[in-house]
């Protein structure tokens, strides 16, 4: 994926529209394949708002975004829509388990059940929108303020755990090279990168600052 990302800012950049065009197919393709299509939807979103692009690739960029919207937005739609029906099945469990069969209390325990369900899908976001405040923008990573209250949670339970220092050889070139928008398409390239390999909770990711990155690895 890196490799597809960087070779379209530079087939962008110097205006070789063809390979550019057909670099940015396989680059969706191999997104596809490996569940990707977010950092393949940045890119082509860096491309398209960094570059002047005649009229023709436009449209096929626009083709390109609304197809990657459609699949993110089905992703996205499934995993809300399972978490809706896990509410729903746990609350019709529940009313049958009950022996609620008396048409009166079957209405009323709908309607708990249902106030449950608004309490669960509402607590649901708010944990989000905490969980969002650890997370780096850019990266997707944990952020350093979420790494010091995990250090700090491991101290104070005399948790064992290993700390690993990243850096990203000579990142200085690749922004002085090509601009800060291709640093941030390979930042966010080794974000996804890290998401991805560090999904057990024996080893998280943070973003420590700039091009650097601390892994936390636990027992």
């Amino acid at each position: 994926i890196p490799l597809y990302q960087a070779a379209c800012c530079i087939y962008a950049h110097n205006g070789d529209y063809e390979n550019l065009k057909t670099c940015i197919e396989r680059l969706i393709d191999y997104a596809y394949k490996q569940s990707f299509e977010r950092m393949a939807l940045i890119t082509l979103q860096k491309i398209k708002t960094e570059y002047a692009l005649p009229p023709e690739i436009e449209s096929f960029f626009q083709k390109k975004l609304d197809s990657l919207y459609y699949v993110i937005y089905l992703i996205d739609s499934k995993i809300y829509t399972d978490l809706c029906n896990s509410q729903i099945n746990s609350t019709i469990s529940l009313l049958e388990e009950a022996e609620f069969i008396r048409a009166e209390k079957r209405r009323n325990s709908v309607i708990i059940g249902s106030f449950g369900l608004l309490c669960a899908v509402l607590a649901f976001f708010a944990l989000k929108i905490k969980q969002k405040s650890y997370i780096d923008e850019l990266t997707g990573t944990f952020n350093r303020k979420y790494l010091n209250k995990k250090l700090a949670i491991n101290e104070k339970h005399n948790i064992p755990y290993s700390v690993l220092m990243l850096d990203i050889d000579d990142f200085k070139h690749v922004n002085d090279t090509f601009g800060h928008d291709a640093g941030d398409i390979v930042l966010q390239s080794i974000g996804e990168i890290l998401n991805y390999r560090c999904r057990s909770k024996k080893i998280e990711a943070f973003r420590y600052g700039g091009e650097e990155f601390t892994l936390l690895i636990y027992d």
